[in-house]
């Protein structure tokens, strides 16, 4: 409906979009909780990843994290609250997973079933022969290198 030029004194009756007529629309606030690890707020279903809280302590105490190293070795941390598991954030999670390099972490790959991963072999070379035709614009020096 095309709108309508008032004249002075008309009043509007179209309500149009003004944020006096506008109804508020109450919206649910997501849950957040902090990354155990990391330390910053995430809505609770971006906390994907999973470690126990032993693991988490330990790397803390590892970069220097203050309080961390009284968490772990407190009397009133049992054995089934350190390893009970707990979520974080997907960059924090690859930071929880053992490296078979670190020489830490070798030692839990000595006594797992699984066996560590394999490095790739590493690739012969190859001696690679320029074609007869491409020798023909070689230099004579480059030339006896084929022979």
């Amino acid at each position: 409906m095309p709108s309508k030029i008032l004249k002075l004194g008309e009043k509007n009756e179209d309500p149009g979009p003004w944020s006096t007529n506008i109804l508020e629309i109450g919206t649910v606030g997501t849950r957040k909780k902090p990354c155990p690890l990391c330390g910053l707020w995430f809505a609770e279903e971006n906390l994907t990843g999973m470690s126990s809280l032993k693991t988490v302590l330990t790397l803390k105490v590892k970069w220097g994290v203050k309080g961390a190293q009284e968490k772990l070795t407190d009397s009133n941390m049992t054995a089934s609250r350190l390893y009970t598991g707990v979520n974080m954030c997907a960059f924090c999670a690859q930071l929880t997973m053992p490296d078979p390099d670190d020489e830490d972490d070798a030692e839990m790959f000595a006594n797992s079933p699984q066996k560590t991963p394999k490095k790739a072999p590493k690739k012969q070379e190859v001696e690679v022969k320029a074609s007869t035709f491409l020798q023909g614009f070689l230099s004579p020096e480059a030339k006896s290198k084929y022979k």
